[in-house]
């Protein structure tokens, strides 16, 4: 991810945390219009209650902290009990604070991430098995993606798929855990991901952010243009 290790350790805990029940599924995905909206996000793919950068009324670089917290607890598939905030005596350079999802509420969170008491970021898995193929379907032909070296030898890569004006990221990780499949079995690393996208692949993580800080990293990780998936 694009902010500190520990938000990378964070979610390789929780790929582990699921890895009994993901390595159990297969990699298809469901049918999003039998998704019930008050238990399963699809608002940064449908545009309501507001598209992206907004996110049910919290929007990076705009929204406050307070106001975002606020706001978060009432969304119908949050749970606004279980806010857990970062520790500053432990880690003073980050002010994060996440919520659990309802259903299925040991799997999924969302994250806030503030800067100087404004919303800096908006990240969180989507609680069902969601394509690369179906939200391009939704969203349009991205800006471009990018496949870059995951941190630590041996780690894999981490592909980001970009809408520039949405402030939009998903992506995926390869080499967290080999047991996890979260879809086809495929080597993004290999030719630096320059070849269409592989079929079934699924998002694992949404990312809406700031202006500066996607361009930040298109700037710094240049992305291919769209070359769509593979046939």
């Amino acid at each position: 991810m694009s902010k500190s290790k520990l938000s990378n350790c964070l979610k390789l805990i929780f790929v582990i945390a699921i890895a009994s029940t993901l390595s159990s599924c297969k990699s298809q995905s469901v049918n999003l219009e039998t998704l019930d909206p008050n238990l399963y996000d699809q608002s940064w793919l449908t545009g309501k209650p507001c598209g992206a950068p907004c996110w049910y009324g919290l929007e990076p670089g705009v929204s406050s902290r307070d106001d975002s917290i606020s706001k978060v607890k009432q969304i119908p598939f949050i749970d606004g009990n279980t806010a857990s905030f970062s520790n500053p005596a432990v880690f003073p350079y980050l002010d994060e604070v996440d919520f659990q999802y309802k259903k299925p509420q040991d799997a999924n969170f969302v994250e806030l991430f503030f800067e100087k008491g404004i919303l800096d970021e908006i990240t969180f898995p989507p609680s069902y098995r969601i394509t690369f193929e179906q939200a391009v379907e939704k969203l349009g032909t991205p800006d471009g993606f990018s496949v870059v070296p995951n941190e630590g030898d041996g780690a894999g890569c981490r592909l980001d798929v970009m809408w520039k004006n949405k402030r939009l990221d998903l992506q995926y990780e390869t080499g967290l855990l080999p047991i996890i499949s979260f879809g086809p079995d495929t080597d993004l690393c290999h030719d630096e991901g320059k070849l269409p996208l592989p079929k079934g692949l699924l998002v694992q993580w949404v990312e809406i952010t700031t202006s500066n800080e996607i361009q930040s990293m298109m700037q710094a990780n240049p992305p291919l243009g769209w070359m769509g998936f593979a046939k």
